[in-house]
């Protein structure tokens, strides 16, 4: 009886010493294994539960995982980097020119030019167009009533001043519409484009002047900047 005793606690021995641990290769094998000794370019096992038989060798980067009976675990599998996207990439920008509203004045001094300055090339063409057809139209029909007044042709000359009178309201407007269109449309751009620079005309009472006889008005472009 003690002898028996004695052999299963050998075997019981052998085999806590002979304890399964696992090696999993890349390729998703699985191998029962006892491990003897894992070096960095090798793991040496014995297959399980043949702890006395032939002792394997295997090389590093063929092995996936190495799990002891223990618990612990090696992975040899290299953590792959996440390549970057388009989404990551910041393309090279050049921020959109400055308007200036007070250059955009200056240039409607002439209808059109002020659209032409904010990069709006047709609706610059359709104001100076409309400009230079009712100066055309006012300078004829001037020289019409002249002429007609020296003739003393009454119809024509009353035809004549209404050509006239038309024409020279039509520029007015649009001198007037092409000036104001030219400023907003700096401002609009600028604050789309983060610049905070408005340019807006306004009157001034001047009470000197109005005590000398003036109209104690005058006009003025006044700019503001907030950041």
């Amino acid at each position: 009886m003690k002898q028996i005793l004695t052999l299963s606690l050998t075997m019981l021995l052998a085999f806590a010493a002979a304890a399964q641990d696992t090696i999993i290769t890349r390729t998703g094998k699985v191998q029962l294994a006892t491990i003897k000794m894992v070096d960095r370019t090798s793991v040496q096992y014995q297959d399980y539960p043949q702890s006395d038989g032939y002792t394997y060798l295997m090389d590093i980067d063929k092995i996936k995982e190495l799990r002891y009976h223990d618990g612990r675990y090696i992975n040899y599998m290299p953590v792959q980097k996440a390549e970057p996207t388009s989404s990551t990439i910041t393309p090279f920008s050049v921020n959109p020119p400055y308007k200036n509203p007070a250059a955009a004045f200056a240039f409607s001094t002439v209808p059109g030019l002020g659209q032409f300055y904010n990069d709006e090339v047709g609706k610059g063409l359709w104001f100076m167009g409309v400009g230079a057809v009712s100066a055309i139209a006012f300078n004829i029909s001037y020289a019409n009533v002249v002429d007609a007044e020296s003739k003393r042709n009454s119809t024509s000359e009353s035809n004549s001043a209404t050509i006239m009178v038309l024409s020279g309201l039509t520029l007015i407007v649009d001198y007037v519409w092409a000036t104001i269109d030219a400023v907003k449309t700096a401002n609009k751009k600028n604050k789309a484009n983060g610049y905070v620079v408005s340019l807006s005309p306004s009157m001034q009472y001047n009470a000197m002047a109005m005590n000398n006889g003036g109209l104690g008005f005058t006009p003025s472009l006044s700019m503001s900047i907030s950041f």
